[in-house]
């Protein structure tokens, strides 16, 4: 087990967070997808009394199941939280599904918001295939999922129940107004309830991967909608650049301040394509890249790509006109947005989380992006900002 303990030096609260992600050797299908959706559900049931008692004693808990990792977030005064979690997490571990009418009633529910998706708008559809094509082991095909909601059974949520207790690795997080004496009181809580479930190697916990994009060629994943109604297309234009790091951060940062404002007037002021115009930046699990979303009612996908490559058009030759004072104003507007301060201690603690649960463990990053910052030159910004506007990646 992994143990993170960050003292309350500023916001002097008698509260505390308790941040908590136990991997298990879990797999990316469809039916595993449903499985963990009504097998969470019906724990939260479960647990519904011992939820009500955490908010009579102002603690809130959130649990959520993911492919590979089981997340739990617990606030609250610092007392309160120090009994309340042996007994959750004993709740949560030693808790064995029993057969009753409620499996079906989740299942036919879960069944109705899969097929929902197909009515969702088009932007919202075409985003998650984006994810579908951009990460392994995140995203599952909706149509497979809708297949397996429709023949999943109760033995299948047994089943998951073993299976993703049989081996677990912990990272944990405590944070706010406690001594470290207590943070490790903490850790050897969740210590002891683990010593009776086999050890998950760390080096064994899956993770997310980002698919790797080949340079300089183009990948096109085409969905047709399902809703005969629709009358909306969309086209979600991707562009891959390189890994995750302080300065290309940055660079990415800048890029988007450049980027938002003429990719906005050209494809929404315009040419008018439709309301929904959106510039994403991107990061698949450390692989930095860019999204530009667009939603149109007047013309197709195959037409709004032409758009795009307008667009890059206009980006390049907007580069390539960029001067050293222009840049030294986007520059200036990164550094004063990285100076605001953390406005809380929920805010501080998802930024460090982030970087646990990303195992990147860089926990001074807004300083060092501070330093960074002002070191940028003109030339570093249009190597970097071409890879998009030269359309010199992939795109999907």
């Amino acid at each position: 087990m992994d143990v993170f303990f960050k003292p309350d030096h500023r916001f002097q609260l008698a509260k505390g967070q308790v941040k908590l992600r136990l991997y298990y050797d879990g797999d990316n299908t469809a039916e595993s997808s449903v499985t963990r959706d009504i097998y969470e559900k019906l724990l939260k049931n479960y647990l519904r009394e011992m939820q009500y008692m955490a908010e009579t004693a102002s603690i809130t808990s959130k649990m959520s199941f993911n492919t590979f990792y089981v997340d739990i977030d617990l606030k609250g005064f610092n007392d309160s939280l120090g009994k309340f979690l042996p007994r959750y997490l004993e709740m949560i571990l030693g808790w064995i599904p029993e057969p009753s009418g409620e499996f079906e009633d989740i299942r036919i529910k879960k069944l109705r918001e899969y097929n929902n998706f197909f009515l969702e708008n088009p932007y919202q559809q075409a985003y998650q295939y984006h994810l579908l094509a951009l990460r392994e082991g995140a995203e599952v095909d909706p149509k497979a999922v809708v297949f397996a909601a429709e023949q999943i059974k109760f033995d299948h949520i047994l089943q998951y129940n073993r299976r993703w207790k049989e081996k677990l690795f912990a990272e944990l997080y405590v944070a706010g107004n406690f001594t470290q004496a207590k943070a490790e009181d903490f850790a050897g809580v969740v210590s002891k309830l683990l010593a009776t479930h086999q050890p998950l190697d760390k080096s064994h916990v899956k993770t997310i991967r980002a698919v790797q994009l080949p340079q300089k060629e183009t990948w096109s994943v085409e969905k047709s909608l399902r809703n005969p109604d629709e009358k909306n297309s969309s086209l979600i234009a991707h562009f891959q650049y390189e890994e995750f790091g302080v300065t290309t951060k940055l660079l990415q940062d800048i890029c988007m301040m450049f980027m938002k404002e003429p990719t906005f007037d050209y494809l929404r002021t315009k040419e008018q394509l439709g309301y929904i115009v959106m510039c994403l930046p991107d990061d698949h699990r450390g692989i930095l890249g860019l999204s530009i979303l667009v939603q149109s009612n007047v013309k197709s996908s195959h037409e709004l790509s032409e758009y795009i490559d307008r667009l890059m058009v206009i980006l390049k030759d907007k580069l390539e006109k960029l001067t050293a004072e222009e840049f030294e104003g986007l520059k200036k507007s990164a550094y004063t947005s990285k100076l605001q301060k953390d406005k809380d201690l929920d805010t501080e603690s998802t930024r460090f989380w982030t970087e646990i649960t990303k195992h990147t463990y860089l926990f001074d990053r807004k300083e060092r992006e501070l330093e960074e910052l002002p070191k940028l030159k003109l030339e570093e910004f249009k190597e970097y900002e071409y890879c998009y506007a030269g359309s010199s990646t992939g795109c999907s």
